[in-house]
């Protein structure tokens, strides 16, 4: 592997705002997958499968390591606004 031919990895900011995400309607594709489509367990049930997905499949090692990290920051804010709700 020559490292110095390589992309550098994508950070977790341009993972997440990624253009092909974005949907005619101005939301964000994971957005849509919250609020319209699943139930929060599916939706947390989509979060964990994401998150081992990239674990397990480590082709580009730090690529797929800040795409676990994407969905993992998703979790903790799903997790953390939730939490607030409840304290409120």
């Amino acid at each position: 592997m020559n490292t110095s031919q390589e992309k550098p990895p994508s950070t977790n900011n341009e993972t997440r705002q990624a253009k092909r995400y974005n949907l005619p309607s101005g939301k964000q594709f994971i957005q849509v997958i919250e609020t319209d489509l699943l139930t929060e367990q599916e939706y947390i049930g989509f979060l964990k499968g994401n998150i081992l997905k990239y674990l397990l499949r480590i082709k580009e090692p730090i690529l797929d390591l800040q795409k676990a990290q994407v969905y993992l920051d998703y979790l903790i804010e799903y997790q953390s606004s939730k939490q607030q709700n409840i304290a409120e």
